[in-house]
């Protein structure tokens, strides 16, 4: 079931154009991480889903609401921690919280919303600090408050900019774990700067750069696909550089580069592709080497990070 569809999104500022017709669309229970350098449109795209912006062009719908049609309506069903959250300092965490509260549940009696308040109190963990005024508490505690400040109200989908910032690696734990917990029950959209974060928690990654999706799969499937054209480590058992050498040169397919790395026993050549184009060229070249008068001690690609992949797509883009 699709709960969020993003259609042909455009937003200027001037005459400079932040987003550029951004079309995806987001179903019920996914975590979707976005990913972009400083200026790539993370903030502005966040901004627009929750309400602070609108598009200069373009549609969005959120369970079937129009955004620009039903303002109200629309807001009810985002919960949205930006990078800093705006906490009043002077209230404890339950009179804050008890603030949002009304806010978002403004139908329920008071006796709801005590109840609502305190299922996000024992959510996040905030029972020894929520008689402490919210300027009092670290950084960690204050995400926190934000955090669960965006779950009143059980809105459809949670938009979260940096909502591990600050926290301590046992509270970066306790939050990863409620991520997974509600993803039963919410679409979460989250930004982070700790790409091994949102490797472990994003079902999918939407990748921006100069205010154009250029990648949006899995995890998985963004390494793949620069999988291909990484360079591959063959460990030969010899010695004998100018024969290997000459053997690789008459052998070698068309568009691969190499250099060897000689130890006191054996060669290494590490081979890359020098087309991307010509896609996975792996099995090519095993069956090349097969050929070779000298024992193979290892055929090992290189193995691609998410922040490697991350930053070839984005410089790829940019010399496009």
């Amino acid at each position: 079931m699709m709960i969020i569809s993003i259609e042909h999104v455009e937003k200027f500022y001037g005459n400079h154009q932040a987003l550029a017709d951004l079309s995806f669309s987001l179903k019920k229970g996914e975590v979707i991480g976005f990913l972009g350098i400083n200026g790539a449109g993370k903030s502005t795209l966040m901004n627009i889903l929750a309400g602070y912006l609108a598009p200069t062009r373009g549609s969005i719908t959120v369970d079937g609401v129009n955004f620009l049609e039903n303002p109200i309506q629309r807001k009810a069903l985002i919960g949205y921690l930006p990078e800093h959250p705006p906490l009043y300092k002077e209230m404890t965490t339950e009179e804050y919280l008890a603030f949002i509260a009304e806010l978002r549940l403004p139908k329920a009696n008071k006796q709801q919303r005590l109840i609502a308040v305190q299922k996000v109190v024992e959510k996040l963990s905030l029972q020894k600090v929520q008689c402490r005024l919210i300027g009092q508490l670290s950084k960690g505690f204050r995400q926190r408050v934000g955090i669960a400040s965006t779950l009143l109200g059980a809105p459809s989908l949670l938009i979260w900019d940096e909502p591990t910032a600050g926290l301590d690696p046992q509270q970066l734990q306790e939050i990863h774990t409620l991520i997974k917990e509600l993803k039963a029950h919410h679409t979460i959209l989250l930004s982070s700067h700790m790409l091994h974060e949102i490797e472990s928690l994003c079902d999918r990654i939407i990748i921006l750069d100069q205010g154009k999706i250029i990648a949006s799969a899995t995890p998985k499937e963004i390494k793949q696909r620069l999988q291909a054209s990484q360079p591959i480590h063959i460990e030969f058992a010899t010695q004998e550089e100018a024969n290997l050498t000459q053997f690789l040169e008459e052998h070698l397919p068309p568009n691969t580069s190499y250099h060897l790395k000689k130890d006191s026993q054996n060669i290494t050549a590490i081979v890359q592709i020098t087309n991307q184009s010509l896609g996975d060229w792996r099995v090519e070249l095993w069956q090349m080497l097969r050929q070779s008068p000298w024992t193979i001690l290892a055929f090992t690609p290189h193995s691609m990070s998410l922040e490697e992949s991350f930053l070839q797509l984005v410089q790829s883009h940019k010399e496009q």
